[in-house]
C-alpha cells in the first residue's frame, strides 16, 4: 500500500491540476504555468510520506536470526530468509528504495540545482516558484539544506534498520551520524528564522536524547 501510494496520489495531482486548467476561466490559472500547479502539492504529499516510505522500503531487509541458522524476516515472519520468497521481497525493496528514498532525493536535487541561481539571487523564475517548498525556509546559500535532511532520515529511519536490529552497533552508529549532524546544523545555522534555528540545535531526537550546541 505505501509503496504504491506516493505513484496514486502524484496521478491524482496531475490528473486534477490538468482538468482544472482545461476548465478554469481564470486568467490567473491560465498563466501560471503547469510546474507551478504541479510541483508544490506534488512535494509537499512526497515530504510528509517521505519518513515512512523510506522506513518501510528498508524493512524487507532485515532478518530475525535463529541459532539453528534459519532466519525470517522481521517484518513478516512467514517468509524465510535466504529463500526465493525472500529474494522477491528483497527485489520489491530496493526497487522501493531506489524510487523513494534515492530517486526522490536526486530528484529534488537536481530541481534545486537547476534553480540554484535564481534562488541565490533572489529572482523569480516559474521553476524557482515551483521549488519553493524546498529551500524557503532556508538561507539563500544553504538552499540545498532539504536534501541534508533527506538524507538524515533517510539514514537513521531507513538504512540503519538494515545495520544489526536491537545491537548497541546500531544504536552506535545513529548516534554518530546524529551527532556528526548536530555539530554541522550548529555551525551553519541555516534557517532564515533563529527560532528555527535555535529548536533544529535542541535535539537529535530519539538517538541520543536531548543534547543542545
Amino acid at each position: 500500500f505505501w509503496m504504491i501510494l506516493p505513484i496514486v496520489l502524484a496521478m491524482i495531482i496531475v490528473s486534477v491540476v490538468v482538468s482544472k486548467r482545461t476548465l478554469s476561466k481564470d486568467k490567473e490559472t491560465q498563466t501560471t504555468t503547469l510546474l507551478e500547479s504541479v510541483l508544490p502539492p506534488f512535494n509537499l504529499i512526497m515530504f510528509l510520506l517521505y519518513p515512512r516510505v523510506t522506513q518501510i522500503a528498508f524493512e524487507g531487509f532485515p532478518c530475525y536470526e535463529l541459532a539453528d541458522g534459519t532466519g525470517y524476516l522481521i517484518v513478516d515472519v512467514s517468509i524465510e530468509c535466504r529463500t526465493p520468497e525472500h529474494d522477491s521481497a528483497r527485489f520489491l525493496a530496493w526497487l522501493a528504495v531506489l524510487l523513494y528514498p534515492l530517486g526522490l532525493r536526486g530528484f529534488n536535487g537536481v530541481l534545486l540545482f537547476l534553480a540554484r541561481k535564481a534562488i541565490i539571487d533572489g529572482t523569480d523564475t516559474p521553476l524557482s516558484r515551483s521549488i519553493a517548498f524546498l529551500y524557503r525556509e532556508f538561507e539563500p546559500q544553504f538552499y540545498w539544506w532539504e536534501i541534508a535532511e533527506m538524507m538524515r532520515k533517510f539514514l537513521l529511519v531507513g538504512l540503519f534498520v538494515t545495520i544489526e536490529p536491537g545491537t548497541i552497533t546500531q544504536i552506535a552508529l545513529g548516534t554518530i551520524v546524529a551527532a556528526a549532524y548536530l555539530m554541522v546544523q550548529c555551525q551553519a545555522s541555516p534557517y532564515k528564522s533563529q527560532s528555527d534555528d535555535y529548536v533544529s540545535k535542541q535535539g537529535l531526537e530519539p538517538w541520543t536524547g536531548r543534547i543542545a550546541c
